[in-house]
């Protein structure tokens, strides 16, 4: 019980801390709001694993957060093997999750938000679930600075859609990727707004790392964006072009910047990537007999990824 006071009071004092720097009284009760709604999907969607599913991903993560630390705790591990520095001894029957390298990133940084928090999924979920909704407040109340007019509408879209609030809530990869990649927005804007200090050139780059070792598809479709979009923003020589052809030069390099980027990747590279999407598909199909949706069936993967194309997969 100690612990959870404490662990309460950090949260509070930092809600504080963030609410004092908040100028007007309605962005104090948005973000108020927002931060309340945060914690409660993060632990309601705990709720929801383990009192109605009874397994799922946040179970998994948390239980092989807890075996990793224990096996440190236990001396089984060096600590140089906890934290990442060296490799793992442990074979795929002691530790399954290092067998998939994104659950292994996450299960890595889990196990030391449980050495933390002292082994309580609930605190884990709270913790993640509120500093996700700070880089997420933060790179909304940034984006307000440049179009204050549309104030309500970026609220709405970044704090309020119940689905997306929920799911990228509590101990799951979503949670971080949502941390992550409004950290990436946050630094862009700051750093394109202020004189490029270093501070956001570093957030921005561990906000890629992050993005890329949990879901890597992520920074290959935002990265493109991003760096298609800034040099359209910064390019003078581009006010000559028409817009046709302004159209035209953002669509092309969008698809080069994401093809190039994408086969760095040793999913995309190896030639594994429709494999995977069947995988996924079949793995759904054979647990969806009971499922309103129809699923189609093709031997061939030539025809399954024209029916995924044509489906709208």
């Amino acid at each position: 019980m100690i612990t959870i006071i404490g662990h309460i009071l950090i949260i509070a004092a930092i809600f504080i801390a963030v609410i004092r720097k908040i100028l007007t009284v309605n962005d104090r009760i948005v973000f108020s709001a927002f931060s309340l709604l945060k914690i409660s999907c993060g632990v309601l969607m705990g709720f929801l694993y383990w009192s109605y599913y009874g397994a799922g991903d946040t179970i998994f993560f948390y239980e092989h957060a807890q075996a990793l630390f224990q096996y440190y705790q236990t001396d089984i591990i060096s600590f140089s093997e906890w934290t990442g520095f060296a490799s793992l001894s442990l074979s795929l029957d002691d530790f399954s999750a290092q067998s998939e390298p994104r659950t292994f990133f996450f299960v890595r940084l889990m196990s030391f938000l449980y050495a933390f928090t002292q082994g309580n999924y609930w605190l884990m979920s709270i913790y993640l679930s509120f500093f996700s909704g700070l880089a997420t407040w933060a790179f909304a109340h940034e984006l307000v600075k440049i179009s204050k007019e549309n104030k309500f509408v970026v609220y709405i879209a970044l704090f309020f859609i119940p689905s997306i609030t929920f799911w990228s809530s509590g101990l799951l990869k979503e949670c971080l990727m949502t941390l992550a990649m409004y950290a990436l927005g946050l630094s862009i804007l700051k750093w394109k707004a202020k004189s490029k200090n270093w501070v956001y050139a570093m957030v921005a780059i561990l906000s890629v790392f992050v993005l890329w070792k949990v879901k890597y598809y992520v920074p290959i479709v935002l990265l493109p964006i991003l760096g298609v979009t800034l040099f359209f923003s910064q390019a003078k020589f581009l006010r000559k072009f028409t817009f046709p052809k302004k159209l035209l030069l953002y669509v092309g390099l969008l698809i080069v910047g994401g093809i190039s980027l994408a086969f760095i990747h040793p999913v995309f590279h190896s030639g594994r990537f429709f494999e995977l999407i069947r995988i996924s598909h079949d793995v759904i199909a054979q647990n969806s007999e009971k499922s309103l949706i129809p699923f189609q069936l093709a031997k061939n993967n030539v025809i399954f990824q024209l029916f995924f194309l044509n489906m709208g997969y």
